[in-house]
């Protein structure tokens, strides 16, 4: 929507060491439209993979195989940029059951 959220979230991962406690340890990407500042984040290492989503949206369990061997040390963080209207039924079910509560 060009209102800088994007820019926002790469400003964030870039100081994650100084701003968390306990900064996640990996970041994953997920988008319907490829953007330069993706790939950008890619190549400095400020996100650690990035999915494309097209006509195919990962699953809750797919996520959840994901994020599941960071569970117990410091986390990993993911980002859906523009994509999370397609993930809206599977959503809540991610943070009741990949959070654990």
């Amino acid at each position: 929507t060009g209102t800088g959220k994007t820019t926002w979230c790469e400003n964030l991962f870039t100081l994650k060491d100084s701003l968390f406690s306990k900064p996640p340890e990996k970041i994953y990407l997920f988008y319907t439209s490829p953007q330069n500042i993706y790939d950008e984040m890619k190549a400095k290492n400020t996100i650690s993979d990035m999915f494309q989503c097209t006509s195919e949206y990962p699953t809750l369990e797919d996520l959840k195989e994901l994020v599941q061997d960071y569970k117990d040390r410091n986390g990993c963080l993911l980002l859906f940029d523009d994509t999370i209207t397609s993930l809206l039924k599977d959503f809540e079910n991610l943070f009741i059951s990949v959070n654990g509560h």
